[in-house]
């Protein structure tokens, strides 16, 4: 598991100072380094964390490792001088060294805990990738279950009969979800259950943490020989395996070929040995008196030779691009050593079995040289886990197992991977052009998510003009990762491969292939300016105009490439370098002074890897542009608010505007009158950038009287230009809508889970619920409540209407209307049970009559034990009437008359078959619903239309116990009640 804390921090904080060769052994991170570090200037860098952590590092400016480790001693924290880094492995690669140091703490090694160094040919850092720990200070080191106690838990775990090598076994610091544990790491190589197993016991406690088996194996078989397989050598869907026979593959499949460097005769046999590939782990191994290998593939021994060539082949094409130095040597093979369809690299004896079920593995090219992938980055990156590893591991496989095919035959299924062994009826085979995106498809099962890289890959391996030189870059990029690495993290390093040793010549082709795969996070890929634009100004006698530009870059940034360019009347003439003004921050000047003339500029600047930004974003032809000069253009007024019609004869409500202007507003006002008034005028308020706002106040406004209002807006220049709104007005009316959540919550306050939501809504685009996705409100009790007091000192009669629906569970979940006057709330109408479609209930408010300050809320009540999930109560569409209510009933009252009621379920709670009565008024449509406690229409037991009077009905319930809700609704009603199933 990935530490919590990936920290660079260790390597600068206290670390070695002094004889350089010793930091080639190890490293004590003590403190007194930090203390005879020389004074140097800080480097500038660029990190990466994780949880706050430094887990990366890139230098902006070449340093050496001596430099590197004087620089950061002094900037960061202390830690305590038991930790200690060893040098475990350093590896040459075309771009330099590669350095790999391993982390101690009282001398036991920490389990992953890692950092590489990557400097180049010239000895300067690359990059660093870290993947240490942080060792809480009372940790113990001294195990309490020795090593014999720990192998028999390991082994009895494992219940292994047969072993295939020696067990191995270290005693570690492991970083786990828990905090750092000391336990025994077993590797333990079995022939009875097959496997690398890897066990981890606590040394502690004994208690086994982990098993798993550490070989690098493809799951669903590989197989494919030939060059490459036999459908493609013959471009041919229809051959068949026919269980090895020799008769279902036709002669032209076969290529007769070189056999390089194979060793002498030994006792008077040649054998398949040679400098890069050798088959003696295989049992009954071919054998000849002479160099002479010929066999059809009925013969297993025809397996090896093709695992021999194409292996042999494969290395022989890595050294011809540079690399010397990975797996140069005769690699062994377990040639048809499991009968599954099955093949995998082991770690742990550094061989790779091929397996005979389906097609035989060594069949096929694609799955050979998938496998030798495998066995390619554990060389490079030992121990390569975590992250995206295995997804990556088994993307580079199918990818280098693809290009290998294409090279010899790029138009036959170009796109498959596993030509012979797969796509076939034994498996589906994979593919190299699956219409995957990172991260959503990075994530899942590692044979489905490596599909995404391969095919990140493969697109760019047929855009570049060298496809050698891209299989160096992918070779190279191995170097600079880790343990944990993800798919970002690789992107990234190749963009560093190909600027090592290619001069960055593919970098566009890899940026444009890999963001539309969204490997590479577009801010990373060139300098992000931010910049607020020059506006217009009348002052003609202005001599400079300050352009100010705060440059962010991922990778180090070529600051003498920060330029300014400018021209005049839509063209670009002038140039200008701006300098460092602080932190990430530059400046220039454009001289003027200017007279009756239009400026344009951008700014652009690059990292020391060609990657260019610029601002405007888009870049040329995309400028920004200032008039200096007189100013004849007149503000623009933008209205947020209209004020509706209302029922009050009193009230005040906000109401905002956005005036805006070339060169700036001078003042905003409100013009306003009511009905036989004259107009007054007030100062609007600015609470935000171009935003104005002011309460708008009418009193004693009659019934059907009008209120008008508008604005005007002037600007600060010498023409005092200014701008009139169109004129707005609102009635006293005797109904209006209150508030339909268009314009937010400002009119209400809310309180714990109340929101505004999207999803379930009467009209427009908004209304609001009680409780999030979760199911449950926030607390026990949740309130939402009008912000303003009504003043209803001139009304009479008043009732308020509002849509709802609701999921709430009867006696655990209550929905309460509540109206105050004065101190005391109280009830007014309340909701439970289950209404799932939208129906409009009515508030009577005519005993609250007359009142100076009217306030309304509503409020859910629950039970703190509600043990599922429901929609809960929706509001939406609340609106006034001072009408009189003549016939008509509240929704409440309409439910308790029992004229279309559900008269019984019986029984209530059942096992499984409910009887059920219901009655309506008049002859309608009905639907009859069984709906769940997360609203979910569950069943439909009838639909259609039925006469006046009481039916009956049965439910046969079939599904899982719990609480559902039968609702039956007409054209105009609805109805439920809650039925508990228990099963």
């Amino acid at each position: 598991m990935k530490s919590a804390i990936n920290h660079i921090i260790i390597l600068f904080i206290m670390l070695y100072v002094g004889n350089a060769g010793a930091k080639d052994k190890h490293i004590a991170l003590g403190k007194s380094a930090a203390s005879s570090s020389p004074a140097l200037k800080p480097l500038t860098c660029r990190w990466d964390t994780v949880n706050g952590m430094i887990s990366r590092f890139y230098p902006q400016t070449p340093v050496t490792e001596d430099e590197f480790w004087l620089n950061f001693p002094n900037v960061f924290f202390s830690w305590n001088s038991e930790y200690e880094l060893k040098l475990a492995d350093v590896k040459t690669s075309l771009a330099g060294m590669h350095k790999k140091y391993i982390q101690y703490y009282h001398g036991v090694p920490v389990k992953d805990g890692e950092l590489r160094i990557n400097l180049n040919n010239a000895g300067r850092i690359t990059n660093i990738f870290s993947n240490l720990i942080r060792i809480q200070p009372e940790i113990i080191v001294q195990p309490a279950v020795n090593a014999n106690a720990a192998e028999i838990i390991a082994l009895n775990g494992i219940n292994i009969s047969c072993l295939r090598g020696m067990v191995k076994h270290k005693l570690c610091l492991l970083s786990t979800t828990e905090g750092v544990k000391l336990v025994w790491v077993w590797e333990i190589p079995a022939k009875q259950p097959y496997g690398d197993w890897e066990v981890i016991i606590d040394a502690l406690s004994g208690t086994e943490l982990s098993r798993r088996d550490m070989r690098r194996f493809w799951v669903n078989g590989t197989g494919q020989v030939f060059i490459p397989d036999p459908k493609t050598a013959i471009e041919s869907d229809t051959l068949l395996d026919h269980n090895d026979a020799s008769w279902a593959i036709p002669p032209a499949c076969y290529s007769l070929v070189d056999l390089l460097e194979l060793d002498d005769a030994s006792a008077g046999y040649y054998y398949l040995t040679g400098p890069y590939c050798n088959t003696e782990p295989t049992e009954n191994r071919a054998q000849e008196t002479t160099p002479e290998f010929i066999y059809n593939r009925q013969d297993d021994r025809f397996e090896e030779v093709n695992t021999y060539y194409h292996i042999d082949t494969y290395q022989r094409y890595i050294q011809s691009l540079g690399f010397a130095d990975i797996l140069n040597y005769s690699f062994p093979f377990n040639v048809n050593g499991t009968t599954e369809d099955n093949s995998w690299f082991s770690p742990f004896t550094g061989e790779i079995t091929l397996g005979s079920g389906g097609v035989d593995d060594g069949e096929d090219a694609d799955v050979i040289i998938h496998e030798y992938g495998h066995a390619i980055q554990w060389d490079i990156i030992p121990g390569w886990s975590g992250g995206h590893t295995e997804a990556m591991g088994e993307g580079f496989g199918d990818y280098i197992a693809g290009a290998y095919s294409l090279a010899i035959n790029p138009a036959f299924h170009p796109h498959w991977v596993f030509t012979w062994d797969g796509h076939n009826q034994y498996w589906s085979g994979r593919m190299l052009n699956m219409p995957y995106h990172y991260p959503e498809n990075a994530g899942g099962e590692v044979h489905d998510a490596g599909q995404l890289w391969s095919a990140g890959l493969i697109d760019v391996w047929y855009h570049v003009p060298d496809v050698e030189i891209w299989d160096m870059i992918i070779f190279q990029h191995h170097y600079y990762l880790g343990n944990s690495a993800t798919m970002e993290d690789a992107a990234n390093a190749i963009l560093l491969a190909d600027i090592e040793i290619n001069q960055a010549a593919y970098r566009d082709i890899i940026i444009e292939n890999f963001l539309a795969r969204g490997f590479l996070n577009p801010a990373y890929l060139a300098p992000q300016i931010s910049h607020t634009p020059l506006t217009d100004t009348e002052d003609t006698l202005q001599t400079v105009f300050p352009v100010y530009a705060y440059v962010y870059s991922a990778q180090p940034l070529d600051s003498a490439s920060v330029m300014l360019h400018w021209g005049l009347q839509g063209t670009i003439t002038n140039e200008i370098t701006m300098q460092a003004a602080g932190s990430d921050s530059f400046q220039a000047d454009i001289p003027g002074p200017f007279s009756n003339q239009l400026v344009n500029y951008y700014i652009s600047a690059a990292d020391i890897y060609q990657g260019l930004g610029f601002a405007p974003p888009a870049g040329p032809p995309e400028v920004y542009s200032f008039f200096v000069g007189p100013d004849f253009i007149p503000p623009e007024i933008v209205l947020l608010d209209t004020l509706q019609n209302t029922v009050f004869h009193y009230g005040n409500e906000q109401i905002r505007v956005t005036a805006s202007d070339n060169i700036g507003i001078a003042e905003v006002d409100f013009y306003f009158r009511q009905e036989n008034q004259s107009y007054q005028s007030l100062p609007m308020t600015n609470i935000a950038g171009d935003t104005f706002e002011i309460a708008a106040v009418w009193e004693d406004l009659a019934a059907t009287d009008y209120f008008y209002y508008y604005f005007r807006a002037q600007d600060v220049s010498s023409n005092a230009n200014e701008t009139f709104s169109p004129v707005f007005d609102f009635q006293v009316a005797t109904s209006a809508e209150f508030d339909g959540f268009e314009r937010g919550l400002d009119k209400w306050m809310t309180q714990d889970s109340w929101r505004l939501q999207n999803v379930r809504i009467f009209s427009g685009a908004s209304a609001v619920n009680d409780r999030d996705e979760n199911g449950f409100p926030s607390a026990e009790e949740v309130i939402f409540t009008l912000a303003q007091a009504w003043d209803t000192r001139d009304l009479l009669n008043m009732h308020m209407n509002y849509w709802t629906l609701y999921f709430l569970v009867p006696q655990n979940d209550t929905g309460y209307i509540e109206i105050q006057t004065d101190q005391e709330w109280e009830t007014v109408d309340m909701v439970t049970g289950a209404i799932p479609a939208w129906e409009e209930r009515t508030v009577v408010l005519q005993d609250y009559l007359p009142a100076d300050s009217l306030r309304i809320r509503f409020r859910t009540k629950t039970d703190p034990f509600l043990l599922n999930p429901t929609l809960g109560w929706y509001i939406d569409q609340i609106s006034l009437s001072t009408e009189p209510m003549v016939g008509t009933q509240t929704a409440t009252e309409n439910l308790m008359t029992g004229i279309f009621k559900i008269l019984s379920v019986t029984p209530n709670p059942g096992n499984g078959e409910f009887n059920i009565s219901f009655n309506i008024p008049k002859d309608e449509y009905i639907t009859i619903s069984l709906f769940d406690v997360l609203g979910r229409e569950t069943d439909r037991l009838a639909e259609g239309f039925y006469p006046q009077g009481e039916h009956r009905l049965k439910w046969l319930a079939e599904t899982s116990s719990g609480v559902y809700f039968l609702c039956i609704r007409s054209e105009d009603e609805s109805i439920a009640q809650k039925i508990l199933l228990l099963k």
